[in-house]
């Protein structure tokens, strides 16, 4: 513990409050396994004083920004994965496994421990994403869900640069409840 305090210390000098979290993240089971593995006795992350990383917060996008995002987005080759994520609510994670059932939109439920089984949302298709599927090919559709989260974050950040991508699930969440529908659901 005495040799790994120093690490979490200039972290915190820092301001790397999530960087250290992180690292404890990846230590913590590290040190586990060396105890089953009888390589050491006792973790040394337990002798460890972590500060907590607070977070600011996510916010969804006011009415002016959204309409102001999908008019930057016509010209984006990312126009129909992001209009995907802002209206299905789906996280960037469950991107891949989207696929259109019905009037559905099926995603893969990416928020599950390891001990749950894998479960699926159905998202309704909405009167505002249905124009945006009205003329998509399976292969148009396949290329928007098949970008990378890290590519994704970053180029929308171009396009929205006060809000993370994360946001435009919380948007869809908020416009939901707007609706009247329940958080829950």
């Amino acid at each position: 513990a005495m040799g790994i305090q120093p690490i979490f210390s200039n972290l915190y000098k820092k301001g790397q409050t999530k960087t250290a979290e992180i690292i404890k993240l990846i230590l913590n089971p590290v040190f586990k396994a060396a105890i089953a593995e009888r390589i050491i006795t006792l973790n040394p992350m337990d002798g460890v004083q972590l500060l907590k990383h607070h977070s600011k917060g996510s916010t969804a996008l006011t009415y002016a920004e959204e309409f102001a995002f999908l008019l930057k987005l016509k010209t984006s080759e990312y126009e129909l994965t992001f209009v995907l994520l802002l209206y299905c609510g789906m996280r960037r994670s469950e991107l891949a496994s989207a696929r259109i059932k019905g009037n559905y939109v099926i995603v893969k439920n990416s928020k599950k421990r390891l001990s749950e089984i894998e479960t699926e949302r159905k998202i309704p298709i909405t009167p505002m994403l249905a124009r945006y599927l009205q003329n998509v090919s399976p292969e148009e559709f396949k290329k928007a869900i098949g970008y990378r989260g890290d590519t994704l974050s970053r180029n929308f950040k171009q396009l929205c640069p006060s809000h993370h991508l994360h946001e435009l699930r919380h948007t869809y969440i908020t416009r939901c409840q707007e609706c009247g529908v329940a958080r829950e659901v």
